[in-house]
């Protein structure tokens, strides 16, 4: 369960990273190409981003889902890990588009596997996460009264 976890949170955190360092490369070539022979300027890259700007918003989402299945629980967590396979099968979406769009095919390719990665997190938090552990104990409220003992174990006065 444990490995399960570790994997969900690998695979949302690696995939969105891989997704959003796509989205910020070329795609397309925006300008016509120099002579051969000369030094003319480059021709502009059209980024993923700058077609698809919803592309960077979901793979930031997929980001910030990867850290918050660390720190959820229960439904809650469910819930993450259906934004999580939203998020990757948008990401994957934003790519088919792209492709059918003659992108130059090694950044989407990049972006697409990230996608898949992501989709893979959310659906495994989805099917198994209520199971996974949470955090420690440590980090929650307390709701129970410290008995008198403890409250002297601690160097207290329980009369004052």
């Amino acid at each position: 369960m444990k490995r399960e976890r570790g994997y969900a949170v690998t695979a949302a955190v690696v995939g969105a990273g891989a997704a959003l360092l796509a989205a910020s490369r070329g795609w397309w070539d925006a300008g016509a190409d120099p002579v051969p022979g000369t030094f003319g300027p480059a021709a502009d890259q059209v980024t993923g981003s700058d077609r698809y700007p919803w592309l960077a918003a979901l793979a930031l989402v997929a980001l910030a889902g990867g850290g918050a299945l660390l720190a959820t629980k229960g439904f809650v967590r469910t819930v993450i890990g259906g934004l999580l396979l939203f998020s990757g099968v948008g990401i994957v979406l934003a790519v088919a588009l792209a492709v059918a769009r003659d992108a130059a095919p090694f950044w989407p390719i990049v972006a697409a596997l990230g996608g898949l990665a992501v989709f893979d997190a959310g659906w495994l938090t989805v099917y198994k996460g209520r199971s996974w552990a949470t955090m420690g104990a440590r980090y929650e409220r307390s709701t129970k009264q410290p008995s008198m003992w403890d409250e002297l174990d601690h160097g207290r006065d329980p009369t004052a």
